[in-house]
């Protein structure tokens, strides 16, 4: 089994002999609902799918902002004091940027993705992948300079989960063009940089990450399926 995984994913389902016992935690969605990623279809498909296995995230921060926002535009205070108003206990984050950015004001939070994986709590996708599928694994600039560790851990993760797929994993840290405030800011050098990325990386059938601005941004412009890592694999859930 992959360490700090609750069972080995290479098993099917009814092989594990431990139920998944019921599960409650605070999820913060971050921003990303406004901008228009975390739809609430793409929401309740999650809540759904992590609800048949017992698993019930309670809705933390509604209508806030991490500060990650304030920190890029040169308000340090501000970014500070928002980040603080999150509970000081163990927060599950649906961004992988906002996480980062909660943790440097040491609040204990953790990518939604990694918080499952970690504590043995990530359910076993009810089947498997049959059509042939190139799939980019995109992990944020700000993450794979934030959390290397971390974002190594998800592509290994993903890579044993679904061995069927051909994975591409970008080996350098390439930008889509977000960048904080930057794709507010100047808009017109969005285009360029997200195009360096299918020149890099050619065709590819979907993009999978765990940063939602990243992922609606590629999305826009290379005119692919994105998903989140857990929509990705709520969809291989029987019936899901």
């Amino acid at each position: 089994a992959v360490e700090g995984i609750g069972w080995n994913w290479m098993e099917t389902p009814s092989s594990r002999s431990v139920p998944v016992p019921e599960i409650s935690f605070p999820l913060f969605w971050g921003c990303a609902d406004r901008l228009g990623f975390w739809t609430p279809q793409r929401r309740t498909r999650i809540e759904r799918w992590l609800k048949r296995h017992g698993i019930h995230p309670r809705p933390s921060g509604r209508g806030r902002c991490c500060g990650q926002v304030a920190f890029n535009l040169g308000e340090p205070g501000l970014a500070e004091r928002m980040a603080r108003a999150f509970p000081e206990a163990p927060l599950a984050v649906a961004s992988m940027s906002c996480t980062l950015h909660l943790r440097r004001y040491g609040i204990p939070a953790e990518e939604i993705t990694l918080f499952l994986l970690r504590r043995g709590w990530l359910p076993h996708p009810a089947r498997r992948v049959r059509e042939s599928l190139r799939v980019l694994f995109f992990a944020g600039c700000h993450a794979r300079s934030g959390d290397p560790d971390a974002v190594q851990e998800l592509y290994h993760f993903l890579t044993r989960a679904f061995q069927e797929i051909s994975w591409t994993f970008p080996e350098l840290p390439v930008c889509c063009g977000f960048a904080g405030a930057h794709s507010f800011m100047r808009p017109a050098q969005v285009a360029p940089v997200t195009l360096e990325i299918l020149e890099l990386y050619g065709s590819v059938d979907r993009v999978v990450g765990v940063d939602p601005p990243c992922l609606d941004r590629i999305g826009r412009w290379m005119n692919v399926p994105v998903d989140h890592v857990l929509t990705f694999l709520a969809s291989w859930e029987d019936n899901g």
